[in-house]
């Protein structure tokens, strides 16, 4: 019957419903719901006694959260002005229709107190910010109360300076651990947010049996979760990670396979993370040590007694040995005389010239005594 009632609710068509069931409502105290059971039938008329009222489902009253704990009726919509204090957790769920979606769960606040609020589907939200909220749910589960969005619902980012109520921050834990093991899963969603399973990875098309559409593999996006065992200096432990939190720390292709995301996730060095009741709510890698050590430039000057071991001359130590023979004893003829014999005698500086062990050494040696 689903079609028919989207049907008559698109054209605005009047309607008679039959044998219907009366149900204390969950949405406002003192009127009753209607409950289209199996044996229900529906027909349409041609005309009302009364004129269509379009705001009548869209009055949704301001209300305080304190105001709000004090319902005692269920998926009330209601607007609240509130401060985004604290993100509990993230998770993801198939609704009714089989469409996927994620929700993240915040602890938001006014002045009066705070309470908790699930928010469906992609919403830039940030915390610490106000917002105005429209057309959200009241609902009650296990005797808590608490809120959660809805198909209508609008998050619009305020600017107020009010003081909110003294919230004592839900359990949060940090820390920094090795990821010693893994369990990953993977799930492939159409552009509708149907899921895929068996999603195939090498074709160019892959059909979606809730669209009855076929589409091309690269339409597809993946979602993926697990469970990381994670060692700290004191103990080991299992924690619940999403896709947003994945994905932040290793790069995952849509077109990667459940080994190689394994493999890269145990190949990363120590994280932190911050954990609320085992759900990571922020994940972070520790890059490793990579600081360059700084070396300086050193110029050698040899010493003293370092210059007097150097095999080769050098041009200027040439040039000074050179200084030291007078110019008569450079000339054959002049290098005996009968009546004045020459004394005068000159030695190579043992600064240029040392004794090696060396014998190739040895003749060069020689040759340039020579």
């Amino acid at each position: 019957m689903h079609p028919q009632f989207k049907a008559v609710n698109t054209d605005r068509s009047p309607v008679h419903l039959h044998n219907i069931r009366l149900t204390p409502s969950l949405t406002k105290e003192g009127a009753h719901d209607i409950t289209f059971t199996h044996s229900s039938t529906l027909s349409c008329l041609s005309q009302l006694d009364y004129s269509y009222n379009p705001t009548l489902s869209s009055n949704q009253e301001d209300l305080t959260i304190s105001d709000i704990l004090k319902t005692n009726t269920t998926y009330t919509r209601v607007n609240v002005k509130a401060k985004i204090i604290q993100q509990k957790s993230q998770s993801h769920n198939f609704v009714r229709d089989r469409t996927f979606l994620t929700n993240i769960t915040y602890v938001i606040a006014d002045k009066t107190t705070s309470i908790d609020l699930t928010v469906w589907g992609e919403e830039d939200i940030t915390t610490g910010g106000w917002y105005f909220i429209t057309n959200v749910s009241v609902r009650k589960f296990q005797g808590a109360t608490f809120l959660s969005s809805t198909r209508d619902s609008k998050f619009t980012k305020i600017t107020c300076h009010e003081s909110v109520c003294q919230v004592e921050h839900t359990t949060s834990q940090n820390l920094t651990a090795d990821i010693i093991g893994t369990q990953v899963n993977v799930l492939y969603i159409c552009p509708l947010k149907h899921p895929i399973p068996d999603m195939p990875l090498s074709t160019y098309k892959v059909h979606c049996e809730k669209c009855n559409t076929f589409y091309i593999s690269s339409c597809i996006t993946n979602y993926t979760h697990g469970t990381l065992k994670i060692k700290t200096p004191t103990e080991i432990k299992n924690v619940q990670i999403e896709n947003k939190f994945i994905k932040s720390i290793i790069n995952v292709p849509d077109t990667a396979n459940i080994d190689t995301i394994i493999d890269t996730l145990l190949e990363l060095p120590p994280v932190r993370m911050t954990l609320h009741q085992n759900n990571i709510t922020h994940i972070e890698t520790i890059k490793p040590h990579t600081k360059q050590l700084d070396i300086p430039n050193i110029i050698i000057t040899p010493s003293p007694t370092e210059s007097s071991t150097t095999l080769f001359p050098s041009h200027e130590d040439i040039e000074q040995f050179m200084v030291d023979f007078p110019e008569n004893t450079l000339s054959p003829s002049t290098s005996t005389s009968a009546t004045t014999p020459t004394t005068t005698t000159s030695t190579i500086p043992s600064s240029i010239i040392q004794p090696t062990k060396d014998p190739q050494s040895a003749i060069m040696t020689s040759h340039f005594k020579k």
